[in-house]
């Protein structure tokens, strides 16, 4: 059916860089849009196919095909790469690591090097297979985040980030802060103000202004890997040194969202969900104005300190009859 269709490529903070509305019809049609950046920045591409701002509600269900996006620089000067996709499955520290690819002959004979955080590794470190590049456990050699690049000439370089998980089963990566704020990130607006420090194995979370929504302030890891139909625990310790709630949305899977109350004691806090999809798991701490079962944040400035956070596959509950 006839419908509108609104393509966003924008910033953490919501600063569009493309903002195009496209008409729709039963007709397949290719779409392009040329824009320049007016500096670096690391931008999401979307697709929005809710109620278009200034049209009418389509009124009846429907689907749409949307395919070969490419998002690329205009007239570049080298060739694109093939497009690197990290392992998902055993990823594991103590175990090798299969990057996936489309395969083009051309590029692989090109390849010069591979590097792993900015170390070059040595030939015998990975194999380059037709769609596969497959690199030694010992390129990983702790849980935390791995960032792959692999040169060849003539070809724009090929990066991805790697997760390598720890071995005990823990989904998050660095939940005990050991390495900082790495893998974390924050977000506020709407009148909301904080600040994220990492010392002795905990986060620290000075939070300035709670802003007007839940959502002002957010703590948060993105690319948590799910599996569908799994049931999984998260398990967090925490302490606030006012009363406060805090609530954690399990993004982008049906996991729902889950409400704490925190107080100036430390606690431990969990909570099991189920996601019916693969697709990865953005765990989200809302810290802002957070209201919940009678209770709602102070306007106030106070701190919340956050540790142990681990996400972990369970068994399922067992049916009630």
């Amino acid at each position: 059916m006839n419908r509108k269709l609104e393509v966003v490529a924008e910033n953490a903070s919501y600063t569009r860089y493309v903002d195009q509305t496209v008409d729709l019809t039963p007709e397949r049609k290719t779409h392009r849009f040329d824009f320049t950046m007016p500096q670096d920045d690391t931008v999401d591409l979307k697709f929005l196919l809710g109620l278009i701002t200034g049209t009418g509600a389509v009124g009846a269900a429907h689907d749409v095909t949307i395919d070969n996006v490419v998002f690329q620089v205009k007239d570049a000067p080298v060739a694109q790469p093939p497009s690197l996709l990290q392992d998902s499955t055993g990823n594991q520290a103590g175990q090798d690591v299969q990057i996936s690819f489309a395969d083009r002959a051309a590029w692989r004979a090109a390849l010069t090097f591979v590097s792993v955080n900015g170390i070059v590794l040595d030939p015998s470190a990975y194999d380059v297979n037709p769609g596969s590049l497959d690199i030694s456990a010992l390129a990983f050699p702790a849980a935390g985040s791995y960032r792959i690049e692999v040169q060849a000439d003539g070809y724009a370089p090929a990066a991805v980030t790697q997760v390598i998980l720890a071995a005990d089963g823990n989904l998050v990566t660095n939940g005990g802060f050991t390495e900082g704020i790495r893998g974390w990130s924050t977000w506020s607006g709407e009148g909301g103000a904080a600040e994220l420090t990492a010392e002795n194995g905990e986060a620290h979370i000075l939070v300035h202004s709670p802003g007007g929504p839940a959502w002002a302030n957010q703590l948060y890891q993105e690319g948590i890997p799910m599996t569908a139909g799994s049931t999984y625990e998260l398990g967090f310790k925490a302490s606030s040194t006012v009363n406060r709630p805090v609530t954690v949305e399990f993004t982008g899977t049906s996991g729902g969202v889950k409400t704490f109350h925190l107080t100036p004691e430390a606690g431990v806090y969990t909570h099991r969900f189920t996601v019916d999809s693969g697709a990865p798991l953005k765990l989200n701490f809302l810290i802002g104005s957070v209201s919940a079962d009678g209770a709602s944040t102070p306007a106030e400035a106070h701190g919340i300190t956050l540790g142990e956070v681990r996400i972990t596959e369970a068994e399922s509950e067992p049916s009630s009859f």
